[in-house]
């Protein structure tokens, strides 16, 4: 049992950060506090209107609810064909995602159910799992540059997620973005984690 009991709680943190993840990545609102704490908005030379929509659009397209990822500006494109197709890879990954996702909280119900009264103690050790994860975060946010190109060249088999600076998707998502989002990500799921531990130890005690 207990090591089913540490599998299931291995899950809960999947399950966690996954949510956490999703939560910001289809919110627009985050986008721009993003752009706004990064300077986009005063270092690009685009409407303010264009950048929100091109914020909705792109969280939307991510999560799959915009089929394209069309943004116009002054009659024509503001991405071009590398970006369009780097975002789609990505928004396959983030479906593939979404469907790991489903499979660990499918699989946690499971494990839950075999644990019986001892199923109380994945909330208590998801949050040690957390605290181990939240540190490997943390390393990462550290050398962030390194971090981000590790990621690319493990997640994509080509080199069209090399852009040059007039491409406007790296100007309107610069890496300061993409760090802020990853501290978003691990401040949500640690306090996600916390609330359950609390949770875990109020019902211990009863």
């Amino acid at each position: 049992m207990k090591a089913i009991s540490w599998l299931a709680a291995v899950c809960l943190v999947i399950v966690i950060v996954l949510s956490s993840f999703f939560l910001l990545v289809s919110s627009p609102d985050v986008y721009q506090w993003l752009m706004r704490r990064n300077h986009v908005y005063e270092a690009l030379d685009l409407p303010e209107e264009t950048i929100d929509r091109a914020a909705v659009v792109i969280a939307d397209y991510m999560v799959g609810s915009e089929p394209h990822l069309l943004i116009e500006h002054e009659g024509e494109s503001l991405f071009q064909g590398q970006e369009i197709f780097h975002m789609y890879e990505v928004r396959r990954i983030f479906s593939a995602m979404r469907t790991g996702l489903i499979f660990c909280t499918l699989l946690l119900f499971g494990l839950a159910f075999l644990l019986g009264k001892d199923r109380n103690l994945v909330l208590l050790k998801q949050f040690r799992v957390m605290l181990g994860l939240f540190g490997l975060l943390g390393l990462a946010a550290l050398f962030f540059d390194q971090a981000f190109l590790w990621m690319h060249q493990l997640l994509f088999n080509n080199l069209f997620w090399a852009f040059s600076p007039s491409h406007y998707l790296i100007r309107l998502l610069p890496e300061g973005f993409f760090l802020g989002f990853l501290l978003l990500c691990a401040l949500l799921s640690l306090a996600f984690s916390g609330m359950i531990w609390l949770f875990g130890r109020s019902f211990r005690s009863l």
